[in-house]
């Protein structure tokens, strides 16, 4: 038994040596294998990365990867106007033929190159996922990536092998695709860079020449330039070397090199010593620092100066230029002084003209008839304005004086707006403000000096239309004051008095009325004509105007004080009363809006009714202010008739902001005053009839004139 054991414990112990032999063998061949392998791939990777040009590296690529694969063929797809495209093969001819389209699998080919992978692709004999199955062979699409990208696609194949590219040959495959990608962009890259360098080469050949003239070219502009260009740095702000010629002429100096910019350009200007200082200081900050320093600092650099020199006083027009480094720190600041003295000229005497010729546009819309009478009318508000000026110098009281002042004043702007006289309005507007602030303010606040002022600003604007008006188109205010009548409704008079004179007298009266007279339906049309182009400028539709009068005729006097009135109340309509085309609508009303005067005989006075159909007074607005400013009672803030009153205050206005047409809630205190200088007087009567929204009633201005202002044509006489 001993024996038998000894022999199978031998026999065991060979057979176990025998296979770890065999196994150390295996071992070492697999081993073997994979460096061979490793080393093959290395040579190709290097061969590929050797070739410098795009063909041989196509064939270099193509024949690697079928001796990696052992594919039959290989086809090089690249990408071209967004359609990929095949570029070169090997092993087959690409064109439309049986044989390509036998051994190239185009389905497949379309149908993965749209989804554009980044990993292999494998497609064998029996697969049926790209339209249809192969009989034999298999095909594998390799993506050429470089940097995650793909450069294009190799399409490889084996018509006899349905499994060939098994996942040890793609992974083989897949390091020479790839390094076939990077050496094509580098390929690409070096051709890129040899254009370039050819360029750089080209560029540098033709610099010096090009500095050379460049160099010239700038000396002989510097020379020959009629402007003034110096660079200044340094912490005293000099002149560097190169300036142009015109510098000197300009700054009347020579031999500019290192001398202080700023003294010799302020010195003879009109600059303060602090506004020269500023400049020193923006200047000093901007040099050496960053160009946000400069940027910051540039608003104290002027850009205009008026400049003595040899008796002449010129205009030089300046420029300041930051210039950088490399860190954009600013070294040199680049000046321009450019003398626009002639030109400046050409554009005051431009202006000039073309605001006559705006004047004459604006003088020729009113009647040569309308004008004499604004012309007359504001002269006596100018008059009246300096009377009161000097009743103020003479210690009057100067509240009173200058309340009267800002009536004048707003009545004669409200003329000349009824006119479309914009820029004469805009003046008197701007200096109105100086009155409304005094009045706000107490009139301690005012100077008689700057009372004065003002008037001669808003007079110089009166009185310049006045002398274009004449000079230019022959408007003669005086012409107002004479009465022209045809030969013919003369020679009818005489004959007429002369055969049957009391049959006649109602007739002449009649004739010579028209010439002495206005007829008030007349003058109310005009205005209402005048006014009109103020509802398109407010967003609204020129309202309807309804007359209901009768045969009334008034002379200058009182054709001035309807003017100046009218001007007033239609201003209020426009702005205050009628709605918007859209707001009406939404109300049920006309998009139009109505305004409408009626008058009739009241005892010795003639009454007239002014109203529009608008949303009415805002007594709840007027309440609110009047109770702030203490212009109510408690007790008066119930009364909606006290209440009303409140508008002929000269110190409340319910307007949201003060505008050229109305806000200063003075206009209606003018009318009242206006009226009453005349013993006429108007009160403010509350329609309850009528429907408005919440907070507002209806309401109409009943004005009350002496009968005696007025002609009033009965049938049978004239007077």
């Amino acid at each position: 038994m001993n024996r038998i054991k000894m022999v199978r414990t031998e026999k065991n112990s060979r057979n176990s040596t025998r296979f770890s032999r065999r196994y150390e063998e295996t071992r070492m061949g697999t081993g073997l294998r994979q460096q061979v392998e490793v080393q093959a791939l290395m040579d190709v990777l290097l061969k590929l990365s050797a070739i410098h040009e795009a063909d041989s590296l196509f064939r270099a690529l193509m024949e690697s990867l079928c001796q990696a694969t052992g594919s039959e063929l290989a086809v090089l797809y690249f990408e071209e106007d967004s359609r990929w495209v095949a570029l070169t093969a090997h092993n087959i001819r690409i064109e439309q033929s049986d044989n390509f389209k036998n051994k190239v699998d185009q389905p497949f080919i379309q149908k993965v190159l749209n989804t554009r992978p980044t990993i292999p692709v494998v497609r064998r004999a029996q697969d049926k996922l790209y339209g249809h199955a192969t009989t034999s062979g298999s095909a594998l699409l390799l993506p050429l990536m470089a940097e995650g990208k793909v450069a294009g696609y190799c399409y490889l194949a084996n018509s006899q092998l349905y499994d060939l590219f098994d996942k040890r040959s793609v992974e083989f495959a897949q390091p020479i695709a790839s390094q076939g990608a990077i050496a094509l962009r580098n390929i690409r890259l070096n051709k890129q860079l040899a254009i370039e360098k050819d360029e750089i080469s080209k560029l540098h050949q033709t610099l010096e020449l090009r500095v050379i003239e460049q160099t010239r070219d700038i000396k002989s502009i510097m020379k020959h330039i009629q402007m003034g260009i110096c660079t200044v740095s340094g912490d005293e702000i000099v002149i560097n070397k190169d300036y142009s010629t015109f510098l000197e002429r300009v700054l009347g100096k020579a031999a500019l090199h290192n001398k202080q910019l700023l003294p010799l350009l302020f010195d003879r200007s009109s600059f303060t010593e602090d506004e020269i200082d500023q400049a020193k200081q923006a200047l000093s900050a901007s040099l050496g620092g960053v160009e946000f320093m400069f940027d910051v600092n540039a608003h104290l650099l002027p850009r205009q100066i008026t400049y003595q020199s040899n008796n002449k006083e010129s205009v030089l027009e300046l420029d300041w230029i930051p210039i950088s480094d490399d860190n954009e720190k600013v070294e040199r600041v680049l000046i321009t002084v450019n003398d626009v003295t002639e030109l400046r000229g050409l554009q005051a005497a431009a202006a000039r003209k073309d605001e006559e010729l705006h004047i004459i546009s604006e003088i020729l819309g009113p009647s040569e008839r309308d004008w004499a009478q604004f012309s007359t009318n504001g002269q006596a508000l100018l008059t009246r304005n300096h009377e009161q000026l000097l009743l103020l110098r003479a210690g009057g009281d100067s509240m009173d004086v200058l309340k009267k002042i800002f009536i004048h004043t707003h009545t004669l702007k409200g003329n000349a707006r009824a006119l479309g006289l914009r820029r004469m309005n805009q003046v008197i507007h701007e200096n109105e403000q100086y009155f409304a602030d005094c009045i706000r303010k107490g009139a301690m606040t005012m100077d008689a000096d700057s009372l004065e002022k003002k008037l001669d600003d808003i007079e110089l604007a009166f009185y310049e239309y006045q002398k274009i008006a004449q000079q230019k188109l022959g408007r003669n205010v005086s012409k107002l004051d004479s009465v022209s009548i045809a030969r013919e409704p003369v020679s009818q008079m005489y004959d007429y008095l002369k055969a049957q004179a009391d049959q006649s007298v109602n007739h002449i009266l009649r004739e010579i009325r028209s010439s002495l007279f206005i007829s008030v339906r007349e003058l109310f049309l005009q205005l209402f004509k005048e006014m009109q182009p103020l509802a398109a400028e407010l967003g609204k539709l020129p309202p309807e105007f309804q007359l209901d009068l009768p045969d009334l005729w008034v002379g200058r006097p009182t054709e001035e004080l309807f003017r100046n009135c009218l001007v007033h109340l239609l201003s209020n309509s426009f702005d205050h009363g009628l709605q918007s085309a859209r707001v009406r609508e939404q109300k049920g009303l006309s998009a139009q809006g109505c305004i409408s005067i009626s008058a009739e005989m009241s005892g010795p006075n003639i009454q007239f009714i002014f109203e529009d159909d608008g949303h009415g007074l805002n007594l709840k607005k007027l309440s609110e202010m009047g109770l702030q400013r203490g212009l109510l009672t408690s007790r008066e803030a119930h009364d909606s008739q006290t209440i009303a009153n409140l508008i002929f205050n000269p110190d409340l206005s319910t307007a949201r902001e003060v505008s050229d047409l109305s806000g200063r809630g003075i206009g209606m205190t003018a009318v009242k005053e206006a009226l009453e200088s005349v013993g006429g007087h108007i009160e403010v009567r509350l329609n309850g009839d009528r429907m408005v929204e919440d907070g507002f009633s209806a309401f109409s201005f009943v004005i009350s004139l002496p009968l005696g202002l007025f002609q009033v044509d009965t049938g049978q006489s004239a007077a």
